[in-house]
């Protein structure tokens, strides 16, 4: 095998894999939401119930726009994850795995979860869900802070997909050598 024919080779997987690294990140979701609800027992750790829908009090990115909008809010059970734990404006985010411990201190939880943010025409993203309650008499009150995760540049895939394609020629060589 020639040299040539190798970079030819090396130049169209890099381009393939390209295209599809352009195309998965094309729709991805990014910003920041951030809801608040009321809890039906804010020091609950086995997982949160709901009382009603909660609002959208912050957001960036993707969820620009939402701010004053209802959020339907969903009772998650820790045991039975996944769950979706919210939508709101055709998001949605559903929770995967707690990360860490739920934590109770002050007649009140919080924790932090990885999940899913999903919206149609977007790319299901990763994501990280932060939670906290505290009680206001009988009820509590639920905030909510939802943010994607940091993608990996395409660049840095990019130039691992060479550094392979480098690799595997020097290997054909060697074992032709």
């Amino acid at each position: 095998m020639n040299i040539f024919r190798a970079l030819r080779i090396a130049a169209v997987a890099c381009i393939a894999m390209f295209g599809v690294i352009a195309t998965a990140n094309a729709a991805t979701i990014g910003g920041t939401i951030s809801i608040f609800g009321f809890v039906d027992d804010p020091s609950d750790t086995s997982g949160i119930s709901f009382i009603g829908d909660g609002t959208v009090l912050g957001a960036s990115g993707s969820f620009s726009g939402l701010v004053g909008q209802t959020a339907t809010l969903n009772d998650v059970d820790f045991g039975l994850l996944p769950g979706v734990v919210w939508s709101a404006g055709g998001f949605s985010f559903t929770i995967e795995q707690i990360i860490g411990s739920v934590v109770s201190a002050s007649n009140g939880i919080s924790f932090d979860a990885l999940g899913t943010l999903s919206a149609t025409g977007y790319d299901n993203t990763s994501g990280i869900f932060s939670f906290s309650s505290n009680e206001i008499g009988s009820t509590g009150l639920g905030v909510f802070s939802a943010a994607t995760a940091v993608p990996v540049p395409a660049s840095v895939l990019l130039l691992g997909g060479a550094l392979i394609g480098a690799g595997a020629i020097a290997r054909r060589r060697k074992i032709a050598a």
